[in-house]
């Protein structure tokens, strides 16, 4: 009876500490798999920057650099993300200046509405749509 008794303890606590386990472990993963996706974005918004700078040394205009739309003048072949997690749009363009976001799209949509949409200008400037801290989603 002793040893039956025993047994259900240790069960017991095992169940306990798995569950306090899950209970602190899932949102750190969760947090770590979101910010994953929002790098793949970012690196996206970077990589758009580039050939925006060398859409600009051919034709001198910023204007006419589209995404996903005229292959002449494309700077990118997709406007979706690898991962498929944002939508890279390039807004306000002008002869001299431009400003670029990233839509978060799908279940990261749902999931990052502390950054949202990531924003940045020509110059850097760096922007969120979301109620977080500028310096957490851009890190």
């Amino acid at each position: 009876m002793k040893n039956k008794r025993s047994k259900i303890y240790d069960y017991i606590i095992l169940i306990t500490v798995t569950i306090i386990i899950v209970i602190f472990a899932y949102p750190i993963y969760r947090n770590y798999v979101i910010s994953t996706k929002r790098t793949e974005a970012k690196f996206t918004l970077l990589n758009l920057i580039g050939a925006m700078e060398r859409h600009y040394s051919k034709y001198n205009t910023y204007k006419s650099a589209t995404i996903d739309t005229d292959p002449a003048t494309d700077v990118l072949g997709s406007n979706i993300t690898i991962g498929n997690w944002y939508k890279v749009e390039i807004i306000n363009q002008t002869d001299h200046d431009y400003i670029l976001k990233a839509i978060p799209q799908n279940q990261q949509a749902i999931d990052d509405i502390k950054c949202g949409t990531l924003i940045i200008s020509k110059f850097g400037e760096k922007k969120i749509s979301g109620t977080g801290s500028l310096s957490t989603c851009w890190k």
